[in-house]
């Protein structure tokens, strides 16, 4: 079959093969070993995997073709359309998923008994209530079948339609599920699948181009095959030889300020604000609220904020170290603040400490720490804009004027590493027809033929022919010895000790 301009690359250039996965082989291997110990004879239940990580990561293509690999049958859990009688459509529901999740599924493939379930989408009910959606799953993972992949993409803007809002971390550790987290792709391994497309093409693209949609794809596979077919396919020739590139931009969904943001304001259950019906009038003043003197229950869990954005630890600690000043009460609290940040900073830089520790175990910490004191902090009016962290900037500055100096000094670049007095006073009273730009090693053979600097492991230079030396066969006269001698007295003058 002739291939067409219209048919996508994504599909017809889809890897078969382990071999054709352009995705780090590490989180290949963590996908094959959790595949074949899904299918161990020591295995009490089903095997439950919680597979997440940016969009076009190849999460769905590595299980895929490892699946295929492994000669394992896949089955995707596609949600039924179904219409009322007005012939409406109704959006699925949980009890599709359970359903699918419980049943035995028999293989439609010939020679093969191993079965593994996909789930690649949830139903819109399990977003709107989560609560709900943990006890019916729960109760589904103690009647499993067959073992089970959610493989879900965690990098949303809107947290609401977050998995990782469903899917807590308690939650996981609580019920075995395991985990795996796909990065998004290196540019080198985009660049290698970039290269596998393009000479599958009637008129490949340059290295050039390749290179420019590797970069501008941001880690998306999926987006920089789609970048390839816009470039290859049309009348215009500039798509193929020309410089520009056609680029399709992707937002940053990141929630990171959000997070902070939910952190530092510490939103606590408010038992005095009113409850909103759908009678009551949207044009009324509202009444300012007054906050709780008690302390309640927060509004959002510190593990769940955490898990709003893969921000590191460090970074996040720099973040409310810059912006607690403005949220917390008194300088006592404050002070309680930093020493907790003082305390996470140690933990991390400690490495036998940072190795035995869970990653999040500093921002766990760290934060429970600032929502614990900001409790009746003067919270600002308007919205508080997150000031970024002043440590970063600074080492930027630090960093750039470093490169002006060795730039403009170059002689630091060549002593820097030189322990000797004695050599880094040879170097720098050196001549001055000795250029710096030289170089150490030439710098090093100049002063060494002008026997300015003496070298260990090396030759010493000649002596004078004409300067003799005492041979050891000659004999040297003895210096005279002095001898004393003690005169005798006729004073008697010790007679009277």
């Amino acid at each position: 079959m002739k291939r067409t301009e219209e048919d996508l690359l994504t599909t017809e250039f889809a890897p078969k093969r382990r071999e054709d996965l352009h995705i780090h082989n590490k989180k290949i291997g963590e996908v094959s070993n959790w595949i074949k110990a899904a299918f161990a004879q020591e295995n009490r239940h089903q095997p439950v995997l919680y597979l997440t990580g940016p969009t076009g990561s190849g999460k769905s293509t590595a299980v895929e073709v490892l699946c295929m690999h492994h000669n394992v049958e896949l089955i995707d859990y596609s949600p039924e359309l179904l219409y009322d009688d007005h012939l409406q459509y109704e959006k699925h529901d949980l009890s599709q998923l359970t359903n699918f999740l419980i049943r035995r599924h028999a293989s439609l493939k010939k020679g093969s008994s191993k079965i593994v379930l996909f789930v690649s989408e949830l139903p819109d009910q399990a977003y709107l209530d989560p609560i709900t959606f943990r006890n019916e799953l729960l109760s589904a993972l103690y009647g499993l079948r067959h073992p089970v992949i959610f493989c879900l993409t965690n990098d949303i803007a809107c947290w609401t339609l977050n998995p990782d809002r469903l899917l807590t971390n308690d939650y996981i550790r609580t019920n075995y599920i395991d985990t795996i987290t796909f990065n998004a792709v290196a540019v080198t391994f985009l660049k290698k699948a970039l290269d596998r497309a393009s000479n599958l093409l009637q008129t490949p693209l340059s290295n050039s181009k390749l290179l420019i949609i590797a970069e501008e794809s941001r880690g998306d596979l999926r987006a920089a095959m789609n970048m390839l077919q816009m470039n290859s396919v049309g009348k215009n020739p500039n798509r193929r030889t020309g410089k520009d590139v056609i680029c399709a931009s992707k937002a940053n969904r990141e929630e990171a300020f959000h997070m902070i943001g939910r952190i530092l304001y510490a939103k606590r259950v408010n038992p005095n604000a009113p409850v909103i019906s759908r009678i009551t009038n949207k044009k009324r003043k509202s009444v300012p609220v007054p906050e709780p003197t008690e302390r309640t229950d927060l509004e959002h869990n510190p593990s769940d904020i955490i898990t709003m954005s893969n921000m590191p630890s460090d970074k996040l600690i720099e973040f409310l170290f810059e912006n607690e000043h403005f949220f917390c009460s008194d300088l006592s609290k404050y002070r309680k603040v930093t020493d907790t940040f003082s305390a996470c900073d140690f933990m991390m830089g400690d490495w036998s400490t940072a190795r035995s520790l869970p990653d999040e175990y500093a921002s766990e910490i760290a934060v429970r720490s600032v929502m614990w004191h900001n409790f009746k902090g003067p919270r600002p009016v308007t919205m508080q804009p997150i000031a970024r962290p002043v440590l970063r900037e600074l080492k930027k500055q630090m960093d750039s004027t470093r490169n002006e100096v060795q730039k403009t000094a170059p002689y630091q670049t060549i002593i820097e590493n030189i322990t000797d007095p004695l050599s880094i006073e040879n170097f720098l009273s050196r001549p001055l027809e000795v250029s710096w730009k030289l170089g150490k090693d030439q710098i090093e053979d100049r002063l060494e033929k002008r026997n300015s600097l003496n070298f260990k492991g090396r030759s010493r230079p000649k002596k004078n022919k004409n300067s003799k030396m005492p041979k050891a066969t000659e004999k040297v006269d003895d210096e005279e010895e002095e001898t004393y001698t003690i005169e005798e007295s006729s004073d008697d003058s010790f007679d009277d000790f």
